[in-house]
């Protein structure tokens, strides 16, 4: 399991540095023909939003599956070990539930685009709201991985594998 885990995030992190790659190419090819011949790609600010838009929510799982998003945690490290799996396993059961709500609201508000278009590229909204789908499965994914962690360490009262600076 933890292999396919690994795949899925080393193909999201190469897709996410192609993008970031072509949205860098975008913005100075913009700036550089506004500034040289003083005219302006009309389409490339409008792909550079929806490039950097992919690029946030793509990131925003990889890094959660890292654990590395910023975390109040002064109280928890004073907590008994027990006490820190328990905590670690309701914030991984909200966010599995958060994710749920909005991979769902995502799907909705992707459908609801398709007839709506970009003005200056032409490309459908629902281009730019589907990550939001994508993401937000890559987050269930990560996170029944890391309730299923949690469980087996309250139950056996063992660390599961965990990286260096995370609280549990």
């Amino acid at each position: 399991m933890e292999k396919v885990l690994n795949a899925i995030c080393k193909v999201a992190g190469i897709f996410a540095s192609i993008l970031l790659a072509i949205m860098t190419c975008l913005v100075f090819a913009n700036v550089l023909t506004r500034y040289v011949i003083h005219y302006a790609i009309p389409w490339s600010e409008e792909i550079s939003r929806f490039l950097q838009v992919w690029i946030v929510f793509i990131g925003g799982a990889l890094v959660y599956r890292e654990d590395g998003h910023m975390g109040l945690d002064i109280l928890v490290n004073v907590l008994p070990k027990q006490v820190r799996r328990f905590l670690a396993l309701v914030v991984d059961l909200g966010v599995l539930y958060i994710s749920i709500m909005m991979c769902q609201g995502g799907w909705k508000l992707t459908k609801s685009q398709l007839n709506w278009h970009a003005p200056a590229s032409g490309i459908s909204y629902s281009w730019l709201y589907v990550v939001i789908v994508i993401s937000q499965v890559m987050m269930i994914i990560f996170c029944g991985t890391k309730i299923y962690y949690h469980l087996k360490s309250l139950i056996k009262n063992d660390d599961y594998p965990k990286k260096e600076g995370t609280a549990v």
